[in-house]
């Protein structure tokens, strides 16, 4: 997975963010849209499986679905199957490179807690006082796309809202 757009929505009304993201997939023609369908993403998730169709995969975090998704993550990072743009030449007031920095900053305040028990979960994330994960858990939920057989080539959308 290497990642060669990012986006943020921090506080965007709910029906602009649909259209935006209707206008995306229009625009992109993903293969697969990979969408945080818990809490305040549940409707929009919808609205957006209704308009898409299958393409749309809702995912709802439980403990063990996020424990899950971090160790699948961390594996593909280790394998160097998720890789981050490249070292961008854009200057650093552009969004691209703002974003590019807090996804790396949310990344290295990440914390993880392994569980004792069966099961070996984790439960991971950014610390509340140290910020958001949301570029992070965005990240994250590429490997969902394992679980639907999606070879290599094609675009693909990851979308994590978090008011």
């Amino acid at each position: 997975y290497r990642v060669v757009h990012r986006r943020a929505w921090t506080g965007t009304d709910h029906r602009a963010l649909y259209g935006q993201l209707l206008a995306l997939a229009e625009s992109w023609d993903p293969l697969a849209i990979v969408a945080d369908a818990t809490g305040v993403g549940a409707g929009l998730t919808d609205l957006l499986r209704s308009a898409l169709g299958e393409r749309v995969m809702p995912v709802v975090f439980t403990a063990a679905k996020k424990s899950d998704i971090g160790w699948r993550f961390m594996a593909a990072c280790d394998a160097g199957r998720f890789r981050d743009h490249e070292t961008l030449e854009v200057s650093e007031t552009s969004r691209v490179w703002a974003l590019q920095r807090d996804f790396w900053a949310q990344a290295e305040a990440a914390e993880v807690e392994y569980l004792p028990g069966p099961g070996q979960r984790i439960r991971w994330g950014v610390p509340e006082a140290a910020g958001h994960d949301d570029l992070l858990v965005s990240a994250a939920l590429c490997v969902v796309l394992d679980e639907g057989g999606w070879g290599t080539g094609g675009s693909v959308v990851v979308k994590n809202i978090h008011e």
